[in-house]
């Protein structure tokens, strides 16, 4: 099916009590983001009423379950974020801790971010293509603009690893050379080389690109190719060696 167009809905409920103000949580907004689409099959009247706000004749696509981090007013506002994240739950937790410790954001937060994390999509079975959710990811930051009136700087999301995967055969795949001190090793060719070759895994590649405080929450062989290539195709990368995938937005 063809679409004339996308759109997007939010169900929005604010609650505001004076004796009560000091909550956290006002800084993050976790709600279910509705898809439509607009068939391209249908009459320009018909299109037109949908534009007007009826829901009349619009196909449902899927939703986005995320929550927003109002971290550029959470910080003007005296909080620590990393305290913050951690207050509201252990996922928004790791995103924080992830972003500080691959230097994606500094300890100080001198560059404010308010941030966006993608809990899932999920796409009606018929609807769940590729290129659509790449589209859907490219368009990600105006929808949260036009839905909440705040553009996030950042989108992050955290692909799980692949289900039973086969542990106990990883094959060393990776052909490393190592700079060494040629009389450390007994059975050197010679004993004036200084570089020895060796063959490791992806979890052993794994623990020597890691950075200090930066935890490897799963290994490269348990990655999700799918999720990680679609990702990666909407202009997502890697926050250093911890499996979070984020990609700051152009204003």
């Amino acid at each position: 099916m063809k679409f004339h167009d996308i759109y997007a809905t939010v169900d929005y409920r604010a609650r505001y009590y004076f004796e009560l103000d000091d909550d956290i949580d006002k800084y993050f907004r976790t709600d279910i983001i509705h898809l439509y689409g607009i068939p391209e099959s249908l009459s320009e009247d018909a299109i037109e009423n949908i534009y007007n706000g009826s829901g009349e004749n619009a196909v449902y696509l899927g939703e986005i379950m995320g929550t927003l981090i109002l971290g550029c007013q959470l910080t003007q506002d005296g909080y620590n974020f990393w305290l913050a994240c951690d207050d509201m739950s252990g996922d928004l937790s790791f995103v924080a801790s992830s972003l500080m410790s691959s230097k994606i954001i500094q300890n100080d937060f001198d560059l404010l971010n308010d941030i966006y994390y993608i809990h899932e999509i999920e796409m009606e079975k018929k609807f769940d293509i590729f290129d659509l959710k790449v589209r859907i990811l490219e368009n990600l930051p105006d929808m949260i603009f036009k839905l909440y009136n705040v553009r996030p700087s950042m989108l992050t999301y955290y692909p799980l690893p692949l289900e039973n995967t086969d542990k106990t055969v990883e094959e060393p795949r990776h052909d490393i050379a190592v700079m060494v001190d040629p009389a450390m090793i007994d059975d050197a060719v010679h004993k004036t080389d200084k570089i020895m070759r060796m063959k490791i895994t992806d979890n052993e590649l794994d623990n020597l690109l890691q950075k200090d405080n930066e935890p490897i929450t799963y290994p490269t062989a348990e990655k999700d190719p799918a999720l990680w290539d679609l990702y990666q195709k909407a202009g997502f990368e890697e926050a250093g060696q911890t499996r979070l995938l984020y990609k700051k937005t152009e204003f």
